[in-house]
């Protein structure tokens, strides 16, 4: 498998076709969180000075009791939106990897035919990241779940005052603290095999129109016969960090002096100053989205010995002419039949003389 032939093809498919951008972004915007980021505040002062920027915490209060209805309006309007770009974002998953697949049969790359692709087939697309990520989030809520119950434990059990007492809460809560690694390695392990299996299962469903579970039994298979699917996952993590470092300057560059502009009390201009950030950050997340997608599907059709098919007949494959033996030269006709000369006529016969006793 020629990893770098992949990762080069994929660059140049999404560099030249720059309508798949719109299906990177939906489908970023969907499979990964945006950008956000969070502050400290505290003092020892009154409750009239706990936020920056000389903001006091009666004037917030004030603004949300005036406010409240407008403040509804607009959680709902982004739950809304959060939603639409979540159904949005499976489509858009889908279309793309169906996208990349025209492009590298050399046919005609249509934004109209990769959304109709993408949502002709949502319901399986869901149904393979919902399966494949179902595990994980089982595991996830076992852990949530024993922690609670740790926590409960030792809570109730340091009302006591003895010696004993507080050695066994330090016990149970030093035990808890290791099989929650335990749990978070577990997670880790789990998320790589089935994030792998989920991107090649979603190719089956869109390059081969497969059911969701043959989908995900043919691609759990190949994750375990060792065709190249794990290596080329550790491939996309580092390309995953060599941008991640990249935008995370760009970022830093950016939102750097929003911070600094809010806590000194300029909230307009940090704030247009973020808004800026994101605008920014927007068209690089795209990009990569739609490479990290591209990647996966090139080396699908490398992993499955896919290969471009004749543009001549519209992507079918046209069978082998087959080899007939020559004919056997025919043997020359032979010549027509001399005519057959009509035989003479017969003479009549002579009549018997008639004597004079007749």
């Amino acid at each position: 498998m020629d990893y770098g032939a992949i990762l080069k093809k994929s660059w140049n498919l999404t560099w030249r076709y720059k309508i798949l951008w719109l299906f990177g972004f939906f489908a970023g915007a969907g499979s990964s969180g945006g950008s956000s980021y969070s502050g400290n505040s505290g003092g020892s002062g009154s409750g009239n000075s706990g936020l920056p920027g000389g903001v006091t915490t009666s004037q917030v209060q004030s603004f949300i009791q005036h406010y409240a209805v407008l403040l509804i309006i607009v959680v709902l309007f982004l739950v809304v939106l959060g939603l639409l770009m979540w159904l949005i974002s499976i489509a858009a998953r889908g279309g793309l990897i169906h996208l990349v697949n025209e492009a590298e049969e050399k046919r005609e790359v249509r934004a109209g035919a990769g959304w109709h692709a993408g949502f002709s087939k949502w319901g399986r697309i869901f149904g393979v990241e919902f399966l494949a990520g179902l595990p994980v989030a089982v595991l996830v809520l076992v852990m949530l779940v024993f922690v609670a119950v740790a926590a409960f434990g030792a809570a109730a059990a340091s009302q006591g005052s003895s010696n004993a007492v507080t050695a066994a809460v330090v016990s149970a809560v030093t035990g808890a603290c290791c099989f929650l690694v335990v749990f978070v390695i577990a997670a880790i392990v789990l998320g790589v095999i089935f994030g792998i299996v989920k991107e090649l299962a979603l190719r089956y469903v869109m390059l081969e129109d497969r059911r969701v579970m043959d989908a995900l039994k043919t691609a759990w298979r190949d994750l375990w016969a060792k065709r190249g699917a794990f290596v080329m996952f550790l491939i996309q993590i580092g390309v995953s960090i060599a941008y991640g470092i990249v935008t995370g300057i760009v970022a830093l560059v950016l939102v750097l002096p929003a911070v600094l502009m809010i806590v000194f009390g300029n909230w307009l201009g940090g704030s247009m100053l973020v808004l800026l950030a994101i605008l920014i950050l927007i068209v690089p997340t795209a990009i990569y989205a739609t490479f990290y997608h591209a990647v996966w599907t090139v080396f699908f059709r490398a992993m499955t010995g896919v290969e471009p098919l004749p543009k001549a007949v519209q992507g079918y494959p046209t069978a082998a002419p087959a080899q007939f033996a020559p004919p056997a030269p025919m043997a020359p006709p032979a010549p027509p039949a001399p005519p057959v000369a009509p035989a003479p006529p017969a003479a009549p016969a002579p009549e018997p003389p008639v004597g004079d006793d007749a």
